[in-house]
């Protein structure tokens, strides 16, 4: 039961999207001899040449200047400043180890200080200014809170599935921006929510607010953090903008403690669009809205160069905002947190433990989930420039929320229901080189409602997609969605329905090809 406020955190889907416009300009080629800059969060070491692992910063619109960058990729790359240093040749004394001794006290103590300063700021404006009766907390409230038992809230659908996740973010990357690791900094917002649910309200602590804001702000603030560490790592006056919204608490403690050093980039994709959508799933059939979204993916499977050595080394982030009367608002992001490539010819991937956060709202179809379970990415080359990718994950629902019921005849309680679950994600899209995608998507979400809320909800998503590149780094995309709900124990008996979407978008994409040959096929 944190923020009632949610539409400070909607900021994200939008800031994601937009912000990555200014990496879409092509540009000269970098140098082939000059030396790629490998920076890691655990120790400064001076720019290597060409290693197995110097594979430079690679992120929306940065792409490094790599032997064998596939020919028919768009070259995005930003061209160096004249009054600095470009991508890949940051003079050596550019970067410092702010916290040379693994043992510094300031890597614990900053982010400790600054997760309880946002804690203390949020609770702040929430009684005085916000004027908020669940905010009055006093010694009583906090010591009812610690002998009291966790329960399931009844905030909003946005408030608890998308403000905390947003949330849970900046204990995170205060940790991860102070020089902390991955594992480390996930204790840093569990600790932050649970002080915030015992001292923060004077409600009961819950348990759902526990979980989601937890798990979404280990993946979203990982995601967040190395897109961030990639645009400084670039440089420029916008990437730092970009990079300080993406990442706030990185860009308070690269003032406070010098900048870090960014993860290893690898091979990346990313896809910027705009464009517009219809259909009764996302709002009044036969009218249309505009929207933005970004896809983005690190660490492309079958990448022969890529090493999986840290959480994170491949992650997917999908994010969508459509502009309507009831904002449709889509944000799903897996990361694989322990895995191993493979090759089995003519497939060569990836498969392990991944950590989800999905977070989608067509109206009836509300769903959204923080899931752990394992699965498998992989691409085959057919020969003649054309590949598969497929993607197959299936996981265990830690605790989500799903569907609309009625509330009470007072107005007031939950009109979504919150349990654990399972949850499934199938895909499939065969690709001409760069010039063309076509592919198909099924989702399905289960979810058992716990407390006053009962009864289960079954949400499937089942998808087409189709692109093709018109001129250099510029495509056309068309996206069909149809989506089902299979709802039981509803007052009114059993629940059917069915809804559709249509979009047609405009797309900027980009990205950071792997070396391999079969990478290289143009059309």
């Amino acid at each position: 039961m944190q923020n009632r406020r949610p539409h400070a955190a909607l900021a994200a889907i939008a800031a994601i999207a937009c912000l990555a416009a200014p990496h879409a300009t092509p540009a000269a080629e970098a140098s082939a001899a000059t030396p790629l800059a490998v920076q890691g969060r655990t120790g400064l070491k001076p720019p290597a040449p060409a290693s197995r692992s110097a594979r430079g910063v690679a992120a929306a619109g940065v792409a490094p200047a790599r032997e064998g960058l596939a020919a028919g990729l768009p070259d995005l790359r930003i061209p160096p400043r004249e009054d600095g240093p470009g991508v890949g040749t940051l003079p050596e004394d550019s970067w410092h180890d702010p916290l040379p001794r693994r043992g510094s006290a300031s890597r614990w103590t900053v982010p400790a200080v600054e997760s309880l300063s946002v804690n203390l700021a949020m609770m702040g404006w929430n009684r005085w200014v916000g004027a908020a009766p669940w905010a009055d907390i006093s010694g009583d409230s906090i010591g009812r809170n610690l002998r009291s038992r966790w329960v399931l809230d009844d905030d909003q659908f946005w408030v608890n599935q998308f403000g905390h996740p947003y949330q849970g973010t900046w204990a995170f990357s205060a940790a991860r921006s102070a020089g902390q690791g991955f594992w480390v900094s996930s204790a840093y917002a569990f600790a932050a929510s649970g002080l915030w649910e015992i001292a923060g309200e004077t409600e009961r602590p819950s348990r759902n607010d526990q979980v989601t804001t937890t798990v979404a702000g280990m993946v979203l603030g990982e995601i967040l953090g190395r897109f961030s560490d990639a645009l400084r790592a670039e440089g420029g006056t916008w990437n730092g903008v970009a990079a300080s919204v993406l990442s706030p608490m990185g860009a308070v403690n690269r003032r406070l403690l010098g900048p870090t050093r960014p993860e290893r980039a690898t091979s990346s994709r990313w896809a910027l669009a705009m464009g517009g959508a219809t259909g009764d799933a996302t709002g009044d059939r036969g009218t249309w809205g505009g929207g933005v979204g970004l896809d983005f993916a690190w660490g492309l499977p079958g990448d022969p160069d890529l090493e999986l050595e840290q959480p994170f080394d491949h992650f997917v982030l999908e994010a969508r905002y459509g502009f309507a009367r009831d904002p449709d608002a889509t944000v799903r992001a897996r990361g694989l947190l322990a895995g191993r490539s493979f090759e089995a010819a003519p497939a060569r991937g990836l498969y392990g433990l991944f950590l989800l956060f999905d977070f989608d709202t067509p109206q009836r179809f509300h769903v959204s989930t923080s899931a752990l379970g394992a699965g498998a990415s992989a691409r085959a080359d057919l020969g003649g420039g054309l590949a598969l990718e497929g993607d197959l994950v299936g996981a265990a629902v830690i605790l989500g929320a799903a569907g609309t019921v009625d509330r009470g005849d007072d107005g007031k309680g939950r009109d979504y229901r919150i349990g654990p679950g399972a949850q499934a994600l199938a895909g499939l899209d065969l690709v001409a080189g760069t010039r063309a995608r076509l592919g198909a998507v099924a989702r399905q979400y289960l979810i058992f409602g716990e407390g006053e809320v009962a009864g289960d909800e079954r949400i499937a998503e089942l998808g087409a997609r189709g692109s093709v590149r018109v001129l250099g780094a510029h495509a056309v995309a068309v996206d069909v969605s149809r989506h089902l709900r299979h709802a039981s124990a509803d007052a009114s008996g059993p629940v059917r329905e069915a809804g559709w979407a249509f979009q047609v978008s405009w797309v900027i994409q980009g990205g950071v090809a792997p070396r391999a040959a079969d990478w290289a096929v143009e059309l």
